[in-house]
């Protein structure tokens, strides 16, 4: 598309690593994360920060406080019921006197004028604690209150379901269900949860 055709709102495309600056990691570096999806209960702005905000996160078996600074991009009441995606095993770390113990997972769409914060979301309700599997498939944590079982994967793609758009790059959690012994197919996998044909 040429400079005069492309659209003045379409973000620039993402660095490649080497533009980023950041090493090149092992698989089993990320798969060090515990990526988990949360549903947010309570949010406040930080009593000592212009940029912050105060998360109360519901992961199923326990609930915790995050610090993010998104405030400004969202607002308490429209973060308030999400099920966002989290890293769940970072270390506590104090954000202007209250604790942050995880991290949610945001992109950055960049254009001339401002950035823009977009909090990865699913779009259809996942029970919260559930796990996020990067890649490969491994046998899944127990969730309470559920009889099966329940994993995801994280995967780029530029088709199907639950995504997130910014700076052209889409993901899409596929999920893999064993519940009461059935096993259902992938494609009604994405019906069910992602509405997804």
């Amino acid at each position: 598309m040429s400079e005069d055709t492309q659209s003045p709102e379409t973000p620039e495309s993402p660095e490649t690593p080497a533009e980023s600056g950041k090493p090149v990691i092992q698989y089993d570096d990320f798969d060090k994360l515990d990526l988990r999806v949360g549903k947010v209960t309570e949010v406040a702005d930080h009593p000592n920060a212009d940029k912050l905000l105060v998360l109360k996160v519901d992961l199923g078996s326990e609930t915790r406080q995050i610090i993010a600074g998104i405030r400004g991009h969202y607002s308490p009441e429209a973060l308030l019921g999400r099920d966002i995606v989290m890293v769940t095993n970072l270390a506590p770390r104090k954000m202007r006197g209250l604790e942050s113990n995880g991290m949610l997972i945001a992109a950055v769409a960049q254009t001339d004028e401002k950035s823009d914060v977009v909090v990865l979301t699913t779009e259809k309700p996942v029970p919260p604690g559930t796990p996020l599997l990067v890649g490969h498939e491994r046998t899944p944590l127990p969730l309470a209150g559920w009889r099966g079982t329940r994993s995801m994967s994280i995967r780029k793609t530029q088709q199907l379901g639950c995504r997130s758009s910014c700076c052209g790059t889409f993901w899409a959690l596929r999920v893999s269900l064993t519940r009461w012994g059935r096993s259902p197919t992938t494609q009604n996998i994405w019906q069910n949860l992602c509405g997804a044909a």
